[in-house]
């Protein structure tokens, strides 16, 4: 990748980032997914992939979102703990 595209990479990554910071999103650290969302009143997470994909997990406890936050691996975390766990759909 030419260092121009490679500029242009990392400001479309930057204004994902702050659009979904705005949006009550956290960033995460991850070669996966980009960030989640946690509603306590609903128990709804949403998870922001860097694919662009965005799914909605129902009736998660707030332990499984604060162990989303807290593992090295997140996408480990999603295949093994919550997808097998908690109905979810993408938006």
């Amino acid at each position: 990748m030419n260092q121009f595209a490679e500029e242009i990479y990392q400001y479309a990554s930057l204004r994902q980032r702050i659009v979904d910071k705005f949006k009550g999103f956290t960033p995460v650290s991850s070669s996966n997914v980009r960030s989640v969302k946690y509603s306590p009143e609903t128990e709804e997470m949403r998870v922001r992939f860097l694919s662009g994909g965005t799914y909605i997990y129902s009736d998660v406890p707030e332990h499984v979102y604060k162990g989303i936050l807290d593992t090295p691996s997140k996408g480990r975390y999603i295949w093994s703990v919550i997808r097998p766990t908690y109905n979810y759909r993408r938006i």
